[in-house]
C-alpha cells in the first residue's frame, strides 16, 4: 500500500528506517510526553517493535515520508479482529519541525481513505491525552469524534460508515 499526496507518501515502513534517526524520537522529552505505553530505549527495542508488527496479520506499521524518502512519521494500526471492518490507528510524528503544519492531519486521512480501500475499514478509532490539544484538534478536522473518556486518555471513533451521505443518485421516477 503506498499512498502519495503532493509531498507527503505514506507506505508500509522498511526496515532500512529503524534507525538512529527514529530512535532519537523516542529519547526527546517533548516528542515522549504523549506517546502511551513507549519504553523503546535501544536500537534493539526498535527493531523488534518493528518486526513484532510487521509480523502480525491485524498489524500494519506504515511511515510517513516527504519528497518520497525523508521519513518524519509512523502510522500504526490494528485491525480488531480478521474481518478488519475495525481497527485502532495512532500517528506520530517524529520530527518536530513537521509538526503542526497539517501533514499529520493530512496523512491520517490518507491512510484511512487507503485502509478502507483495501481493506474495508469502516471504523477507526484512536486514544489522545486529553491535554494534548493539537492532535485532538488535529484528530477532529479528520472527522474523528470524542467518544469516551477513561483517565486522561480520550478515546475518539471516525466511522466511515456514517459517512456515506456524499454516496447518492439523481434519477427520476415515472408514477403512473
Amino acid at each position: 500500500m503506498k499512498v502519495y499526496d503532493n509531498n507527503i507518501s505514506i507506505r508500509p515502513l522498511e526496515l532500512k528506517y529503524i534507525n538512529k534517526n527514529y530512535l532519537n524520537w523516542f529519547k526527546d522529552k517533548e516528542v515522549q510526553k504523549y506517546i502511551v505505553g513507549s519504553n523503546i530505549k535501544n536500537l534493539d527495542e526498535l527493531k523488534k517493535y518493528y518486526f513484532e508488527n510487521r509480523l502480525n496479520k491485524n498489524s500494519l506499521l506504515l511511515g510517513i515520508f516527504l519528497k518520497k524518502n525523508y521519513h518524519i512519521g509512523n502510522i500504526r494500526v490494528k485491525f480488531k479482529d480478521q474481518s478488519k471492518q475495525s481497527c485502532s490507528i495512532g500517528i506520530l510524528i517524529g520530527n518536530k519541525e513537521f509538526r503542526n503544519k497539517g501533514i499529520g492531519k493530512r496523512s491520517l486521512e490518507l491512510a484511512i481513505e487507503k485502509i478502507n480501500e483495501f481493506y474495508n475499514t469502516i471504523k477507526f478509532e484512536l486514544g489522545v491525552n486529553h491535554q494534548n490539544f493539537n492532535a485532538i484538534n488535529s484528530y477532529q478536522n479528520a472527522g474523528f469524534i470524542i467518544k469516551n473518556k477513561k483517565k486522561n486518555l480520550l478515546l475518539m471513533e471516525k466511522n466511515l460508515k456514517n459517512l456515506n451521505f456524499h454516496k447518492f443518485s439523481i434519477g427520476t421516477a415515472q408514477m403512473g
